[in-house]
């Protein structure tokens, strides 16, 4: 045999060869354990589908296997801003970032700086990730900006 390195582009969960061959509606051979912990493989990059249910073709691989040839790759957050004025230049900055919306008005006029202000004081990230936590991803925060004690 000749030698040969890959690279795949996966999707995959855990699930042990039981529940693998229980999910294609196979009975595990009588040399094999149903108890082995693996993981369900879809590969997207190539091969016809091997299962209706799925758009790759999916196979079975033992969890040491899995892990010695597969890193997760978690995708870079969603990140953008959008600025409009008003006929007093008042800003109102929008920001998305990873399926949450926040909203900025910028109560003073003639202030374009007003973003960049912003996370000068408070940290953008930090927002997202409370809002997280509340439950709020995907639904619009809405704050107004005003100077001094009013």
């Amino acid at each position: 045999m000749k030698n040969y390195v890959g690279i795949k582009n996966i999707q995959a969960r855990p699930m042990t060869r039981g529940e693998y061959n229980a999910y294609r509606g196979w009975a595990v051979p009588p040399d094999e354990d149903g108890a082995d912990a693996g993981y369900l493989v879809e590969y997207l990059d190539g091969g016809k589908a091997n299962d209706s249910r799925h758009v790759g073709y999916i196979s079975w691989s033992p969890v040491d296997v899995f892990e010695r040839a597969y890193h997760e790759v978690t995708p870079a957050p969603v990140y953008t801003e959008t600025t409009t004025y008003d006929p007093d230049y008042s800003a109102h900055v929008v920001i998305r970032l990873d399926g949450i919306e926040l909203a900025f008005v910028d109560g003073e006029p003639e202030d374009n700086n007003m973003s960049r202000n912003f996370d000068d004081v408070f940290s953008i990230s930090e927002l997202v990730k409370h809002a997280n936590e509340l439950g709020l991803a995907g639904k619009k925060i809405e704050f107004v900006f005003k100077e001094g004690d009013e």
